[in-house]
């Protein structure tokens, strides 16, 4: 596995709380058990870079006051092809809008992927990791 690279635990879903504390007691023996180091967890810069598009768009959202109304829908369309690309993904969720781009593939197990969550209950914008 190459270094940076994270891991894909299938188990995660139903057992994190117990091996996130195998990991806390022993990241070493942890990264053995699956073949690796630790240092092969390490989050690779496609996931830090996706991450700061995503706080961009967040940023930039926040101080606009978007509206669910057409003109706030077109100044909002137009920042997410500025932050995601012109194939960004837009998911309606309670009270707003997610925003993201498509999956960028950085390894076999992990992608790297920026997005954005704009709410009209506050009208507030965060970023997901």
């Amino acid at each position: 596995m190459a270094k940076g690279k994270g891991a894909f635990f299938p188990e995660l879903s139903s057992d994190g709380d117990r091996l996130g504390k195998e990991f806390l007691e022993s990241p070493k023996k942890f990264a053995a058990r699956f073949g690796m180091e630790p240092e092969d967890l390490a989050c690779p810069p496609e996931a830090h870079d996706a991450f700061a598009r995503g706080e961009k768009f967040a940023e930039k959202a926040k101080v606009s006051g978007f509206q669910p109304d057409e003109e706030s829908m077109a100044q909002l369309k137009d920042l997410a092809k500025d932050s995601f690309g012109d194939d960004f993904v837009v998911s309606l969720i309670p009270f707003g809008l997610q925003f993201r781009e498509p999956a960028n593939l950085v390894a076999a197990d992990l992608t790297a992927t920026g997005s954005g969550t704009v709410t009209w209950l506050d009208t507030d914008a965060d970023v997901d990791g």
